[in-house]
């Protein structure tokens, strides 16, 4: 039998996501005579005790309860449920003779949340009393905590989509979308982000999900985010939700909470995402457990259980009702103070252990908080003007580990304009001397010298060296020092960064600190007088330490000396371990920086293909962590397997875009502009610009270091470059070439032996006026007696040597054959013979696209009479 009355939610979209749900509710209603379906208000209880209803079969009732305050609602509702006639006798008796005589039936009584306390006990006992064997399905916003009660707790949707697909949350919006706009919101079978934000804003809990589903037709997920729409008072159409608005679902849970419950739930209220038991009693006080549990039990917070760890939190319809409710603007500002000192204080701790050796741990703890953390820094640079410089630390605090997860890990973009903010309100030297503050500025650095801005951040670095020292804190001020090294050295200044490695050294020495010592040693490869002896040096002291961050550095050092000499299969071994360390981390940068070097392993062993998917992974790295070197070195490398492969257009728009990247004296600028020189000496009506920008980028180089500067000309070599560029090379001195530049330099040699190749074997010469040509190591073809190649050839020379490259078939017919009169199929059919023809011959630099016929850049024209 089923149910008399229509029961809520049976809507082909109600259950998304819910299998499991479902099918555990079924075999506990199998075990016991009474369950309890608790939630909070719109979280889909009553759809998922439906369903569950439906799977188990046999006679079973739907009841609804939701207006019900005392025994004699209830039963009159199941009396109307069970068609009972008023009559003689209590409803009791008449109801008790109906349920014996059904056995066993399952009843679902919903919404049973306004019964005073003690009610539904002696409902249930009558029931039971009538019925032994009845099982009863309850749905209620909080336990019942009745003898032989077995509570089912219900969650939100996923609101985490698995790679390359959808979470349950994504799709139930989706459907209710469609009915709401007769269209997939889906573009090319991807979610839109802004669909995938409001989900993770409306915490997936379903009501919320289907209000803001039906008012698309008036607002878009992005206005909705952008109006912080609210949920409270809005109603569904359709029948699918029959409590009434949200806010007065919550206002009977508000009603049986005590003044302290309450308090307590207005604090957590500043809470952004899930938070632990240490953040709530720093903002609650100790009796955060108790109250917690409250909260829990009505609803009104959630709890859930990863590993071993119990994360809390407030949905967003129930911050709004609590917003509404009773907000006391003291409480709210005293919870906001505990929230930002207690985030601000961990922040400091788990960046400065991350630096210590703990980095997997911090980026750990940095990603679980990333949301209050990101509250705290916005809630300050909000209230600027009120602010005390006491009130900046916690957020400066927040952001300094922040920015320093989002550099390794991406996306930094986003984030930018919250951290202009805060540090435009920490004006170099005019903050007091804080561990938070120095810790933030030196996450600014970082920033800065990602962007590329090597002036500016070596401005900051200053400050937080002196910082540093007037805390009286050595390790810090080591990290500094290594910072500023590594800023003079990218702008050039080789003194500088010696003498900021040997300060960085001697304090590591000083404070026997191994991980310092670790980093004092790598940062020697700056000026390249890292050997094998002091790498391995390194790695003991690596494996010693036992941070995935320190053993990144050290592969990624170790891995590019093997690169440099010349142990390419050694050196993959080692960035193999960079690419493994840093997935422990979840700091990509490392597997950039490592994917560079890589990169040019594979290019150098003849993998090609290999090494340009190394290169563009690393370039969306580098765009995802706004670490402008990489995206820098990854464009110009891709540049370069073009220019080996011949598509000079792209080389040229590649180096072309890597140079403006790199900072004016970095070594792999100078290269990268010497093998755009190269490019453009391809084209005889650039050769002038080509030697201009090969004698500065040579000239730059040389007051780097003479041996880099020799390097870039021995690479000239390979462009014929006249003359006028070709000086001796410079005498080189005792000082090795920076890694970079070694790097550099292999990367030359391998161009330079592939091109020298490549333009042995592939060279092309043709005359001016077409009378000939002379295919690459063979002899020159003479077309004078075959006219109609003749012409074709002088029009694609005239093209080439012409603003457009390419003539249209159309145009070739008609300047071959002015007088023919065939068809327009039959002329096509004659050009295309032709250019087999000429490709037979041994012209096989002939390009035919969509558009036309054109020869490659790369051909030589030469005047008629040479041959």
């Amino acid at each position: 039998m089923s149910s008399a009355g229509a029961a809520r939610g049976t809507r082909r979209n109600s259950l998304v996501g819910r299998d499991h749900e479902t099918d555990a509710l079924g075999a506990l209603l199998d075990r016991r005579w009474h369950v309890t379906v608790v939630g909070t208000a719109g979280i889909g209880k009553t759809r998922l005790a439906n369903e569950a209803m439906n799977r188990r079969g046999g006679a079973h009732f739907f009841c609804d309860l939701t207006q019900a305050v005392d025994a004699d609602d209830v039963l009159n509702a199941v009396a109307r449920l069970l068609a009972i006639e008023p009559g003689e006798g209590s409803a009791v008796d008449r109801i008790a003779s109906i349920l014996a005589s059904q056995g066993g039936a399952c009843r679902l009584l919903d919404g049973v949340d306004r019964l005073a306390q003690g009610v539904w006990e002696k409902t249930i006992a009558a029931f039971l009393e009538a019925c032994p064997e009845l099982h009863v399905l309850v749905t209620a916003r909080a336990r019942l905590r009745v003898e032989g009660e077995a509570a089912f707790p219900l969650g939100p949707l996923d609101v985490t989509a698995p790679a390359h697909g959808t979470s349950n949350a994504e799709l139930l919006f989706l459907q209710l979308a469609e009915d709401v706009l007769g269209r997939d919101l889906r573009e090319s079978g991807e979610v839109p982000a802004d669909v995938r934000s409001l989900v993770r804003v409306l915490d997936g809990v379903p009501l919320a999900l289907e209000i803001a589903a039906s008012v698309l037709n008036v607002l878009s997920p992005y206005e909705f985010l952008q109006r912080g729409a609210r949920l409270l008072d809005a109603s569904t159409s359709g029948g699918s939700w029959g409590g009434g608005s949200l806010r007065a679902a919550f206002e009977v849970s508000w009603e049986r909470l005590s003044e302290d419950a309450r308090v307590a739930l207005q604090s957590l209220s500043v809470f952004v995402g899930d938070f632990d038991l240490a953040a709530a009693e720093a903002v609650n006080g100790k009796s955060a457990i108790e109250l917690l549990s409250r909260l829990c039990e009505a609803s009104l917070v959630s709890s859930s259980v990863t590993g071993n760890r119990t994360r809390f939190r407030m949905f967003e319809c129930v911050r709004q009702f609590v917003t509404d409710r009773n907000s006391d603007p003291e409480i709210l500002a005293q919870a906001m103070a505990r929230h930002a000192a207690f985030f601000g204080r961990e922040a400091t701790s788990w960046t400065h252990k991350g630096e210590m050796g703990d980095r997997a741990g911090a980026i750990e703890w940095l990603t679980m908080e990333e949301s209050n953390l990101v509250a705290v820094a916005e809630r300050a640079v909000a209230r600027k003007a009120a602010l005390t410089e006491e009130d900046i630390a916690p957020g400066a605090a927040t952001l300094a580990g922040l920015a320093w997860m989002w550099l390794g890990r991406g996306p930094l973009q986003p984030h930018e304009r919250l951290l202009n903010r805060m540090e435009a309100m920490i004006p170099l030297g005019s903050m007091p001397d804080s561990l938070a503050i120095a810790t933030f500025q030196l996450a600014t650095a970082n920033v800065w010298r990602h962007r590329g801005d090597l002036a500016r951040a070596a401005q900051i670095i200053e400050d937080t060296i002196e910082r540093a020292r007037r805390l009286k804190l050595p390790y810090f001020e080591a990290r500094c020092l290594l910072e500023r090294a590594r800023v003079a050295r990218l702008r050039g200044d080789r003194e500088a960064a010696t003498t900021s490695m040997t300060e960085a050294a001697a304090l590591a020495k000083s404070n026997n600190d191994d991980v310092l010592s670790v980093l004092a040693i790598l940062s020697t490869r700056l000026l390249s007088s890292l050997d094998e002896a002091s790498l391995r040096e390194a790695s003991r002291l690596a494996a010693k330490v036992g941070d995935p961050l320190v053993t990144a550095r050290v592969e990624l050092a170790f891995g590019t000396f093997c690169y440099a000499v010349g142990k390419m299969e050694e050196a993959l071994v080692h960035l193999r371990l960079v690419t493994k360390a840093s997935a422990k981390l979840h700091q990509h940068t490392w597997d950039a920086l490592a994917g560079i070097v890589a990169g040019n392993v594979l290019a150098e062993l003849g993998r090609a293909d290999e090494a340009r998917t190394m290169f563009e992974k690393t370039l969306k790295i580098g765009l995802s962590t706004a670490h402008r070197r990489s995206e820098a070195e990854a464009r110009g490398n891709i540049a370069l397997l073009d220019f080996e492969a011949g598509r000079l257009v792209q080389a040229a728009e590649g180096f072309t875009k890597a140079i403006e990247l790199f900072s004016k004296n970095d070594p792999s600028r100078l290269f990268f502009s010497a093998a755009l020189a190269g490019v453009e000496a391809n084209d005889p009506d650039r050769s002038d610009a080509a030697i201009d920008r090969f004698v500065s980028a040579r000239n730059d180089a040389g007051k780097l270091t003479p041996a880099f500067s020799n390097e870039i000309d021995q690479f000239s070599d390979t462009f014929h470059l006249t003359d006028a560029a070709r000086q001796p090379a410079r005498p080189l001195d005792e000082s090795p070439p920076t890694t970079t530049a070694l790097v550099a330099t292999r990367v030359a040699r391998r161009v330079r032996v592939s091109l020298q190749d490549r333009l042995a074997k592939t060279a092309v010469a043709i005359a001016r006026d077409g009378s000939w040509f002379r295919p690459p190591m063979d002899a020159v073809v003479s077309l004078e007696a075959r006219p109609v190649l003749r012409a074709l050839l002088r029009e694609l020379v005239q093209a080439r040597l012409g603003a457009s490259h390419v003539v249209a078939r159309e145009d070739l017919v008609r300047a071959i054959w002015p007088d023919e009169r065939s068809s327009r199929q039959s002329m096509g059919n004659r050009l295309s013979v032709a250019i087999s023809t000429l490709k037979s011959l041994g012209l096989r630099s002939l390009v035919v696209t969509p558009q036309g016929v054109s020869l490659d850049v790369s051909v030589s024209i030469e005047p008629s009479s040479v041959r």
